[in-house]
């Protein structure tokens, strides 16, 4: 049976006292798009604690896990995902660093500006009985380019050791904070296809990354990857102001993927 499953990938910018558009001001403004569309699976990045409450509190058809990436601190963040509830479950949860010791909390990994973690879910039918996709979460430094390869390497080996136990596609999302055709992404050229695969070669308006403007001419740094097993049906990236409000300085990205059940 084809199965379909739509993703919503979104930074949603951490809140700063500074920043132009405040995090109580945007939040309507996230919302309003998370609604409008209506994702089956959300990841969000850059939420510290009192964001996720927010959220969590507000998207109530949805089941939510978040972790920190420096528990009890507040400056942490966590990359967020929500399973909407009655369509989801999620059979396995787990976090883990993006660093040489993946199982040691807040350890910062390589050469990386900032402590990074990812969030993942082995989502099932609601009533646990069928697996159908392994889900992570993520967000790669900003800064060190070696740091998002490693990173990215990390992720990509866990989905194939959570697949060799369970035998079902993977999703790996979030703020890759690299461009397409940069080398940290020879960690998924033979293991996974871009939700950008949709587009044409040619096309100059993928901008995710728009720092409070309206811009759409340039490349992603946001993804949503589906690993073997699994494709793409539909991609869009959401340029929607409500209000005119911008909801985050990244636009966040829609996807459809499509696989196979027994």
């Amino acid at each position: 049976m084809l199965q379909k499953i739509s993703f919503m990938t979104f930074n949603v910018r951490i809140a700063v006292d500074s920043d132009p558009f405040l995090w109580r001001d945007r939040l309507g403004s996230i919302l309003q798009i998370i609604k409008r569309y209506q994702p089956d699976v959300l990841g969000v990045q850059e939420t510290r604690e009192h964001m996720y409450e927010d959220l969590r509190r507000t998207l109530e058809e949805y089941d939510s896990y978040a972790v920190s990436s420096i528990p009890g601190d507040p400056i942490g963040q966590s990359n967020a995902l929500f399973i909407r509830k009655n369509a989801f479950a999620a059979a396995e949860k787990e976090s883990f660093m993006l660093s040489q010791t993946p199982d040691v909390p807040a350890s910062k990994g390589w050469d990386a500006a900032c402590e990074r973690i990812c969030s993942y879910v082995l989502l099932c039918s609601p009533d646990g009985g069928q697996s159908l996709l392994h889900v992570f979460n993520t967000h790669l430094d900003h800064v060190s380019a070696y740091a998002r390869a490693q990173g990215l390497r990390l992720i990509a080996q866990k989905a194939q050791e959570k697949r060799r136990r369970q035998p079902v596609p993977f999703v790996i999302m979030g703020d890759f904070n690299d461009t397409p055709g940069s080398p940290i992404f020879n960690e998924l050229a033979d293991k996974a296809v871009s939700c950008y695969s949709l587009f044409p070669s040619t096309e100059e308006n993928l901008l995710t990354f728009h720092d409070y403007s309206a811009k759409t001419h340039g490349q992603p740094i946001d993804y949503i990857y589906a690993g073997a097993g699994a494709g793409f049906c539909q991609c869009e990236i959401i340029r929607d102001f409500p209000q005119n409000i911008p909801p985050s300085d990244h636009y966040p990205v829609f996807a459809s993927v499509h696989f196979e059940t027994q």
